[in-house]
């Protein structure tokens, strides 16, 4: 019995200390409290249409775009670059580039060529480098990519160089000096650097050449998935969001995923790599709930609500049901209002449906429609091959905004109407200088330059002429054109930036397609066949024919992309609902100033 005695006393200390020492432990942790689960903020009045939506019970976080710092090297600068850099950053870039570039290759130093040596020469700049990646972006994608000359030192152009592999990183917006350094890598950026081509006819021209944009040269290393807060975190409803959205999406991989009761994570798919802003919205525009029956209703009642209702939102809803829904909008390709006959060809098109076609191939035929250029672009973004054939017409039409969209709709289908030439950069023969397409317009010619993303000239006139006589000399004598009245043959002479002599001549005939050719072919091509250049930029070029076409040498005059902050998440149709610029998912276009560089 002493014994049994004994047993259940040392149980009883033994809870009695294991109770004891729980509550110290929670008495600890009292101050330590895990953090709360991430929650919505409440929102205004809802909007019918949207009711029930997966956006309606979530809030989106992470729809901005992400602000990335680099720091890098410009090469094939001639004399205009600079030996100066601040002690941190050049630390910083010796050790990175002796990494990197350890063997030689194409846009490479030359072997044998240490960090050291290539930062002391005047052939290159180190930059800074900025740019925005944009919500849902997807591991490779593309974008613009700022570059400027670190403040404090005294390169003098960037005009005509190329930028070597650098990397983008998270930064802090308050850090100085070596923090600038800091961050998480996700991004790289290498390509040509596009200066101001008519930096030299403002006052001032010179520091515009300091600064530039690499087109299209930023690639994200890694995935940038956005994140839905539930308004009122429940496990079941973020596991019957998950499933809503990849039984559409796609369930391998995951496209959402239920991370707690109050976050699902959006992966934007590869359907969707070049259009992650409408990936979102028709993710967060989907019904929760998914019954056939209950899916009619919802269908019936926006119908209903037509024309009061938000159209934008209508086609969203459409788009997102998917082909369901079909049937109820199909009937309304035929209305007499042109808003809600544009929003729900849209929505069909999209979906595949051909018989939307003829609706939106009405309207971008129409002058005047205000919706005739979306109309375009839809066409243009459509997948069935029927959907540009009409659009041929409006290549000569008055509206230049129009003629540029069925540009664009005819070379994204790859129509004959437009030949493409790709001539490869002088520098590194493996990426591209420029794009020239030739375009099958009949009347006024026209040159559009594009800003953003790659560089491509289109010449609008397959046969536009030079006339002569001619005499055109490059601000900073880096190509010289001359011809005699009734020449049948221009003649170019080039100085390259490394080099004090010039050229031997060259010939070419007096059309535009055949000058810009001869233009940015490299000095020294790779092929033999391949023609011989001047190696000039895609901006020296575009400010070379800006100079003849203001001057009537060429008889056409020059376009530019008219670029704005819907480039960094894809274009937003004319015609949709401008309150989009005010969305918190769209950047705001403001630009932090150049911070002091790491020393």
């Amino acid at each position: 019995m002493m014994r049994g005695f004994e047993w259940a006393v040392r149980v009883v200390r033994r809870c009695v200390a294991g109770a004891l020492l729980a509550a110290l432990v929670c008495a600890g942790c009292e101050g330590r409290k895990p953090p709360p689960e991430p929650r919505a903020q409440p929102r205004g009045p809802r909007d019918p249409v949207v009711a029930d939506t997966v956006g309606d019970v979530t809030l989106l976080e992470g729809g901005g775009p992400a602000e990335v710092r680099g720091f890098g090297v410009v090469i094939g600068l001639g004399d205009q670059g600079s030996s100066d850099c601040p002690t941190a950053l050049r630390e910083y870039l010796v050790e990175y580039l002796n990494k990197e570039f350890l063997e030689p290759g194409p846009g490479r130093p030359k072997p044998g060529y240490t960090a050291g040596k290539l930062l002391d020469s005047l052939d290159t700049a180190v930059v800074q480098l900025d740019a925005r990646v944009p919500p849902g972006a997807r591991k490779g994608t593309r974008f613009d990519v700022q570059v400027s000359v670190v403040t404090g030192t005294t390169a003098l152009s960037l005009e005509g160089g190329l930028l070597m592999l650098s990397e983008l990183r998270l930064y802090d917006p308050q850090a100085v000096g070596r923090g600038l350094l800091a961050g998480r890598v996700v991004g790289r950026v290498n390509g040509p650097v596009f200066t101001n081509p008519f930096a030299e006819e403002g006052d001032s021209g010179p520091a515009d050449q300091r600064r530039g944009v690499i087109l299209g040269g930023g690639v994200a290393t890694e995935a940038r998935p956005v994140r839905l807060l539930l308004s009122e975190p429940s496990y079941p409803v973020a596991r019957r969001i998950e499933n809503r959205i990849n039984e559409i999406f796609g369930q391998a991989p995951k496209t959402a995923e239920a991370m707690s009761q109050g976050v699902v994570l959006l992966n934007t798919p590869s359907a969707y790599e070049e259009r992650p802003f409408r990936f979102i919205q028709l993710a967060t525009h989907l019904y929760v709930r998914n019954e056939p029956a209950y899916l009619d209703v919802r269908l019936g009642q926006v119908t209903e609500r037509l024309p009061q209702a938000n159209l934008e939102q209508a086609a969203l809803v459409w788009e997102a049901i998917g082909r369901a829904a079909l049937p109820r909008i199909q009937p309304l390709y035929s209305h007499s209002d042109d808003v809600i006959r544009f929003h729900a060809a849209r929505a069909g098109l999209r979906l595949n449906d051909a018989t939307a076609l003829p609706a939106l191939q009405g309207i971008a035929l129409q002058d005047g429609n205000p919706y005739q250029v979306a109309a375009m672009r839809e066409l243009a973004d459509c997948e069935l091959l029927q959907a540009v054939d009409r659009l041929l017409p409006l290549l000569d039409a008055d509206n230049v905004e129009v003629r540029i969209a069925a540009y664009e709709a005819l070379r994204r289908h790859y129509h004959p109407a437009v030949r493409s030439v790709r001539i490869p950069h002088p520098i590194d023969h493996h990426q591209t200088g420029l794009v020239l397409d030739i375009v099958s317009a009949r009347t006024r010619p026209m040159i559009y330059v594009r800003r953003s993303m790659e560089p491509r000239l289109a010449v609008f006139g397959g046969d536009v002429r030079i006339s002569t006589p001619l005499f055109y000399a490059h601000p900073r004598d880096r190509v010289l054109l001359s011809a005699e009245e009734g020449d049948e043959e221009l003649t170019i002479t080039y100085r390259l930036p490394s080099a004090r002599s010039v050229s031997d001549p060259v010939r070419v005939r007096p059309r535009v397609e055949d000058l810009v050719v001869r233009l940015a072919a490299s000095p020294a091509p790779l092929d033999k066949g391949d023609p011989v250049g001047a190696g000039l930029s895609y901006a020296q070029v575009v400010a070379v024919l800006h100079a003849l076409c203001r001057d009537g040498t060429i008889d056409a005059h020059v376009e530019l992309e008219r670029t704005s902050i819907s480039d960094l998440l894809g274009p937003q149709p004319a015609g949709e609902r401008r309150e989009a610029d005010d969305d918190p998912l769209l950047p705001d276009g403001s630009q932090q100033p150049a911070p002091e560089p790491p020393r």
